[in-house]
């Protein structure tokens, strides 16, 4: 049977409405203990009636997992202003990347904290989604920066040194809770990526 756009606009809102509650279910029980119950009940729904929109728990696992990794890289589609600095536009997308952390950082956390299933596996495809992040940041600096500023450098390299170090620092506050930490360290984070552990030249 064929699904009418604004029959699937309305599956698209209650899925959005079941990873909603999944989100709080998974923070307040953890990853493992949280059942389709639990979810379930955080929704307002039976648990049969979850099975309609998500086959099992993993699948919602796999779901929250792409819905942050599609809300982390939405924020390279925001318009960046004009006359600013490279740092000062890597900066901005630095910031609005840490109000998405900010906002999902106690499921952020669980995921990256708490670790992977029990059998080793992820909820989702975390080499694919860092690639995805680098092939971002690859296209930023192509788009932002001049050949001057990057000094010779391939832009993919930049982008795998620019993700690498933003990805450990944004682990570290979402590991100990300080959830301020890097938006004061931002400036060191900047100059880490853009100068290297010897720090800008004299």
């Amino acid at each position: 049977m064929k699904v009418t756009p604004r029959r699937a606009r309305e599956i698209a809102r209650t899925r959005q409405d079941i990873l909603e509650a999944a989100a709080r279910a998974f923070v307040h029980s953890g990853l493992k203990a949280a059942t389709m119950q639990d979810i379930a009940k955080e929704a307002g729904y039976t648990a049969a009636s979850l099975y309609g929109y998500f086959s099992s728990k993993e699948e919602i696992l796999k779901g929250l997992h792409q819905l942050i990794a599609e809300e982390v890289t939405g924020v390279f589609d925001t318009p960046i202003p004009g006359g600013l600095t490279f740092r000062q536009k890597l900066e901005l997308l630095l910031q609005r990347q840490l109000e998405v952390a900010m906002r999902r950082r106690d499921l952020i956390a669980l995921f990256h904290v708490s670790g992977p299933f029990a059998d080793g596996r992820c909820p989702g495809d975390e080499m694919s989604t860092f690639e995805r992040r680098v092939e971002l940041f690859a296209n930023f600096i192509r788009q932002h920066a001049a050949p001057a500023e990057l000094h010779g450098r391939d832009p993919r390299d930049a982008a795998l040194s620019i993700a690498g170090v933003t990805f450990i620092f944004y682990l570290d506050m979402m590991k100990t809770g300080e959830t301020t930490r890097f938006e004061d360290r931002l400036p060191r984070v900047l100059d880490l990526v853009l100068y290297g552990v010897l720090g800008a030249p004299a």
